[in-house]
């Protein structure tokens, strides 16, 4: 069931044509058009669009272009978009400077030399609640300028919005009418996984900063496409904005974002004709990281090799009836191993050889590992269903130790039972590279 707009849903004041209150059709009309193209007019700003396109990196190609406003003053001179939002006085005038904004970009997006794509649109997040004193408007623009509702994402700022009924019903508002809804600027300031579980967007745009900071922070590489996935278990698409860098693009290949946007792809330009032709820069990405991607597993291969041999080695001597602190001597010597264990069937910890805690000490009530259980790791599980058959874990955080590793584990036959051997390796020793990319 389509709602009344939100935003837009009252009876209007009086005022002047172009204000909020003012029928959307005169509204339209005060959209002014020249060799530029469309553009508006607000106080002593003249107001315009440029466009810059989002990608798709499995398509290698634009599959939509987000609206940004470019302004001038009475001099010529280019302005800031925050000056000219600055300097709107009251909620009637921010409604008719974003309805304008709007109105002036599907109007230029018409010039482009495309009937496919999305057309990403702001809206400002002051006007969300008070909207809805100043009439309709968002369907009206959409059916006089004759753009399918389905091509529109609708920007919200979602950590800028307090008011959570209000909000819901904006996404609502938005979907109802068939537009598709994206989270702006996620990872910036008050954002929160709650929101998304309970708004559902189509689209998240992870925020510059989240991508920056995964270029020079360890932590926040690795729980970049951790994050990624989180968002798609949610159902939304994610886009990753911003990329300027050839590193901050490879970073988001690396984290299986589904499109990006950024000076490093495209810059924003006037509505002229755009293509959504393949970009040949992705498709130079892709192939770049596809060789990163080999090297890195090539190198993670080689620095495990030894250890998988020296693990193979303690497995066999176990079957021969060696014990255990025998057995592991050769294995423990290697610079990466923090602990070597027995498990039970049961997942039960029956032995272990372990080095002098050196930890951070405030996590010593780990320390003590008798009759530990890891039966609901699934270096156990996965040793079990294919006992005699080495397996190595994706890496963890380990509970002992609080580290990052992984687990090489086996299932042995011994003494009329079946064991699992199990070995822990410290993966910042093992890869201190990072992840695929190398960075």
């Amino acid at each position: 069931m389509i709602h009344p707009d939100p935003i837009l849903d009252a009876t209007p004041p009086a005022s002047p044509e172009a204000a909020p209150g003012a029928p959307a059709q005169r509204l339209f009309r005060s959209i002014e058009h020249d060799a530029e193209g469309a553009y508006g007019r607000f106080k002593s700003y003249r107001l315009g669009s440029a466009f810059q396109p989002i990608y798709s990196l499995a398509h290698h190609r634009a599959v939509g272009f987000e609206a940004l406003l470019r302004a001038r003053n009475d001099g010529g001179e280019p302005v800031s978009p925050l000056e000219v939002f600055a300097c709107a006085e009251g909620e009637e005038e921010i409604i008719r400077l974003d309805r304008v904004c709007r109105a002036m970009h599907v109007d230029n997006h018409r010039r482009l030399a495309t009937d496919e794509g999305w057309l990403f649109l702001n809206t400002d997040p002051r006007v969300v609640l008070p909207g809805a004193r100043y009439g309709s408007f968002f369907a009206e623009m959409l059916e006089h300028y004759g753009l399918p509702a389905r091509r529109v994402v609708v920007e919200i700022l979602e950590g800028a919005i307090d008011d959570e009924g209000r909000l819901a019903a904006a996404v609502e508002y938005y979907r109802g009418l068939g537009c598709l809804v994206a989270v702006d600027d996620f990872g910036a300031g008050h954002s929160n996984f709650d929101r998304i579980w309970r708004l559902a967007p189509d689209i998240v745009k992870l925020d510059r900063s989240v991508i920056v900071q995964s270029t020079s922070n360890r932590h926040a590489r690795r729980m970049l496409p951790n994050l990624v996935s989180l968002i798609h278990e949610a159902g939304s698409l994610v886009l990753a904005e911003g990329v300027e860098t050839e590193e901050e693009a490879l970073l988001s290949i690396d984290a299986e974002v589904d499109m990006v946007q950024g000076y490093h792809f495209a810059r924003p330009a006037p509505a002229t004709p755009q293509t959504m032709a393949k970009h040949p820069r992705l498709t130079e990405l892709c192939d770049t990281f596809r060789g990163l991607a080999a090297t890195g597993e090539e190198r993670r291969q080689r620095a495990l090799a030894p250890y998988r041999l020296a693990f193979d080695h303690a497995a066999a001597s176990l079957g021969a009836g060696v014990e255990l602190e025998v057995a592991a001597y050769r294995l423990m010597n290697q610079p990466a191993v923090k602990r070597c264990y027995l498990l039970d069937a049961r997942g039960y910890q029956v032995a272990a050889i372990l080095p002098a805690w050196d930890q951070d000490e405030r996590f010593t009530p780990l320390a003590n590992e008798d009759a530990s259980s890891w039966f609901r790791r699934r270096y156990f599980r996965r040793a079990l269903a294919r006992p005699g058959q080495q397996y190595t874990s994706p890496p963890y955080l380990s509970l002992t130790g609080v580290h990052l590793c992984v687990t090489l584990s086996m299932a042995l036959p011994l003494d009329g039972e079946t064991l699992v051997l199990c070995c822990d390796l410290d993966w910042d020793a093992l890869d201190p590279d990072g992840p695929a990319t190398g960075a």
